[in-house]
């Protein structure tokens, strides 16, 4: 019964997204929570444990960017071809 009023509040359709996005949350955050509570830790220098924190969650990071396609929203036809930082080459070609 619990289970059908948590269905009808988020909605059908929702279920999947934010059970697919609390898979991503966990496999990011799981390797941080390994390495917080390692006995290891107690014999590193500070310089150490940050670098390897870093790298954690640098390397949970790059799991993370294959995903944000994906999510992003469709560009318009007219802007196929053309980066926000460069203008088309149909413009130097008419001013030349």
């Amino acid at each position: 019964m619990a289970g059908s009023t948590l269905v009808g509040s988020i909605g059908r359709r929702r279920v999947p997204a934010v059970l697919a996005w609390g898979s991503v949350a966990a496999v990011m955050i799981v390797p941080v929570a390994i390495a917080a509570f390692s006995p290891y830790l107690a014999s590193r220098n500070m310089p150490y444990i940050v670098g390897g924190f870093a790298g954690i969650v640098g390397l949970s990071l790059l799991f993370l960017k294959p995903l944000l396609p994906a999510s992003a929203p469709a560009r318009p036809a007219s802007m196929n071809g053309l980066s926000p930082d460069r203008p088309s080459t149909s413009a130097f070609r008419a001013q030349a």
